[in-house]
């Protein structure tokens, strides 16, 4: 068993994309902020122009020198010089605005590799205990909102500096009335804290949902044929509407809940800003060429700091995704299977063995107990039992998939080493009862498991596998299959998939009740294929067909996990 990754912070976030992009985008944002601290700080010499002269009030140093010119070309001066920092402004946030969507696409991505990565990597058997619309709800709407959470992030930080300046500047025009400001600030951030952690719940709440309505939209798109057969049309809708319906009633929760407390401090901001200003100058007298360009500070630090609690709690409305992207890092990182460098497959030149295997599921009930059986090189096996025997699941300790709780998988006569069944896959080859196509041509399909594989060694392959239809489809092995391969019939994908597997050229092939779902022309289709294998590949069919147990050397059967062998 794997050790787990530590879980991820919104801190760690922000080393996904190089140091040297989250460098210039710190940058930026300091430019920005800069750019508008200066741009206002540059119209508090225009007041005295605008009255009785100049020099009075300005905070530069260069009174003097400014009194030295004429008024028009002061005024003239300190306004080109304002049109300068504003339009530096404005090329300053296009940039910005392009690394910040750098940092999130890098960020993004990062996730979803890391996510994939460790869903892949994981063993068999904790994959196959996942709800599959569970993930794909989480790579797709929950790392979404997780982008957005991060966009919301750097919007913060971005307007945390523009705060900063802008009191920097305040701080310039009068130290105690912008400290007074700063610590009425913090309080009110402080005081809002119960609507953040409120955010959080809701974002805790909307993953939920939407894992509900990933989860029936895939039961039901996967159910349509079910569905419709047993009239359950109308009843299918009103379950995915009620779905949709929680899903909007907590998105609609959340804006009322940030829209009430935006409503609220903006209120309250300009509340105090309007008591501040009384206060500062009918109680200490403080000089309007001073007030004027702090009314204008403070004004649009109220603004930013409703801008800065909107950010905030969209971040903290988004941390219930990335808590639950580290739930499923964490699971599939503490299962993750062993595996070596090694490229090249594990063979064998006598036998494959299985020496008293077990696997347990739940409650400590053995699927399979026990079990021991030898398969030479060229032999064909056959195992039958009821539903439910441990057929599949001895098939899956065989194919290298699943790591048997006790017993070894033995390869001319070496237990097979965990770190190697990954390397063992690459030298079988597994047909299924329901066969997976994807959504593409044959040909791709087949070029799925040897993308190098010329259209010669696709005829070959779907010759051997007694596919001969697709050479009459009007597109021949260009022909698209359509969605999971409903465009073939279920014998045609059945050949298709016994084509694919072929085409590796495996040592060992497993047929997992490959023809319990098909017609008997099919069966024997099939079978013709397999007899014609017969001694070249090592075979191992899992079925109940009659038909099929003919090419079998030794046959077993299953019963509640154990095997006994019958035949042979």
């Amino acid at each position: 068993m794997s050790t787990a990754p530590p879980p991820l912070t919104y801190r760690d976030l922000f080393r996904l994309p190089s140091s040297a992009t989250m460098a210039i985008l710190l940058t930026l944002m300091l430019v920005v902020g800069l750019s508008e601290g200066v741009g206002v700080l540059l119209l508090i010499p225009m007041m005295p122009l605008i009255g009785s002269g100049i020099g009075d009030g300005t905070i530069f140093g260069f009174g003097e020198w400014l009194s030295a010119l004429q008024t028009s070309h002061a005024a003239l001066l300190l306004l080109a010089g304002f049109v300068a920092v504003i339009t530096a402004r404005a090329i300053a946030q296009y940039w910005h605005s392009l690394f910040a969507l750098r940092v999130e696409i890098a960020i993004v991505d990062g996730l979803r590799q890391r996510a994939v990565e460790s869903l892949l990597g994981a063993e068999w058997r904790t994959i196959s205990a996942l709800r599959q619309s569970d993930n794909s709800a989480l790579l797709i709407t929950t790392i979404d909102r997780l982008s957005y959470g991060v966009s919301q992030a750097l919007s913060a930080l971005a307007i945390a500096v523009n705060i900063a300046i802008l009191l920097f500047a305040a701080l310039l025009l009068s130290p105690w009335l912008a400290g007074s400001a700063i610590l009425i600030g913090g309080l009110i951030l402080l005081a809002y804290r119960g609507f953040r952690r409120r955010a959080q719940r809701l974002g805790t709440q909307l993953n939920a949902t939407f894992r509900d309505i990933y989860g029936q939209l895939d039961e039901s798109l996967a159910g349509l044929r079910l569905i419709k057969s047993f009239g359950r049309e109308t009843h299918t809708a009103q379950r995915v509407n009620l779905s949709f319906q929680s899903m909007r009633a907590a998105q609609t929760d959340y804006v009322k809940a940030s829209g009430l407390a935006r409503l609220a401090l903006q209120i309250l901001g300009a509340l105090l800003l309007a008591s501040f200003v009384w206060v500062a100058v009918f109680r200490f007298g403080q000089s309007a060429l001073v007030m004027v360009p702090l009314v204008a500070l403070f004004g649009r630090c109220l603004m930013l700091l409703s801008g800065l609690h909107d950010a905030w709690q969209d971040c903290r409305h988004a941390a219930p995704a990335l808590a639950e992207l580290n739930e499923l890092v964490a699971l599939c990182g503490a299962h993750q299977e062993e595996t070596n460098r090694s490229t090249s497959a594990v063979t064998f030149d006598k036998h494959i063995a299985l020496e008293r295997v077990s696997v347990s599921y739940r409650d400590n009930q053995p699927a399979v107990a026990q079990a021991s059986m030898t398969i030479r090189k060229g032999e064909c096996v056959m195992i039958s039992g009821a539903s439910g025997g441990g057929k599949s699941t001895l098939a899956d300790v065989l194919a290298g998939l699943l790591l048997p709780d006790s017993g070894a998988l033995v390869i001319d006569g070496k237990a097979l080493p965990a770190s190697d069944r990954a390397a063992w896959r690459r030298a079988v080859a597994y047909v299924q009862q329901d066969p997976v196509l994807f959504h593409a041509s044959i040909a791709d399909n087949l070029r799925w498991v040897v993308p190098e594989a010329s259209d010669a060694q696709l005829n070959a392959a779907l010759a051997s596998a007694h596919a001969g239809f697709v050479f009459d489809l009007p597109l021949g092995i260009e022909t698209p299959v359509g969605d999971n391969g409903h465009q073939l019939s279920g014998g045609e994908r059945q050949r298709v998939a016994l084509a694919r597997a072929l085409l590796r050229d495996p040592q060992l092939l497993l047929l997992d009740e490959a023809t319990s779902a098909v017609d008997s022309a099919t069966e024997d289709a099939i079978y013709s294929a397999l007899a014609n294998l017969k001694g070249r590949l090592t075979m191992v069919i899992i079925g109940h067909r009659s038909g099929l147990s003919k090419l079998a050397e030794h046959q077993y059967s299953m019963e509640a996990g154990r095997l006994n062998k019958t035949q042979g």
